[in-house]
């Protein structure tokens, strides 16, 4: 009986005394578009961007009340999600941003392995789910990642600064 209890004793010891991983970094990693390009997980990007034609009337719209000063885009990003947002919605907004010749600066690309992570943006955004695609016109911030497939890009972009 005192070799079990020792041999149990031993092993709850060499268990508890051998945690030798390293803490995991949870901070999402910002990136910018010509990174994410060329980042394992979205080899989609590059093919859904140059396939999409933007509207042109809402491309000019979207010029007419975007306010650079104001005005920020937040996408938070999963790799290798094959989900609707990341695959269509995100390349097909940065079309039309860069149609719209918006400039990088006011894009925010963050990379997350899950909604736990932290990122500079959490006093008025709320990540729940990977990806979420967030416009930000003055003060009010919207949530774009439900947007459709049968739902022009612009315009939904244009509406969110309107």
């Amino acid at each position: 009986m005192k070799k079990i209890l020792f041999v149990l004793m031993l092993a709850l010891f060499i268990s508890c005394s051998d945690s030798t991983t390293e803490p995991v970094d949870k901070t999402a990693t910002k990136v910018s578009v010509d990174d994410l390009k060329s980042q394992p997980g979205f080899e989609t990007f590059q093919t859904s961007y140059n396939t999409y034609t933007p509207d042109v009337e809402y491309v000019d719209s979207l010029k007419s009340v975007f306010k650079s000063s104001d005005d920020q885009f937040y996408f938070y990003l999963k790799m290798d999600c094959q989900c609707n947002a990341t695959t269509k919605l995100f390349p097909r907004m940065m079309k039309t941003l860069d149609a719209a010749g918006i400039n990088h600066e006011n894009i925010n690309l963050y990379v997350m392995l899950d909604e736990t992570y932290s990122y500079p943006e959490k006093d008025f955004i709320t990540v729940n789910d990977l990806p979420q695609l967030f416009v930000k016109h003055g003060s009010e911030v919207y949530d774009l990642t439900s947007t459709p497939d049968s739902v022009l890009v612009e315009s939904v972009l244009y509406k969110s600064f309107k």
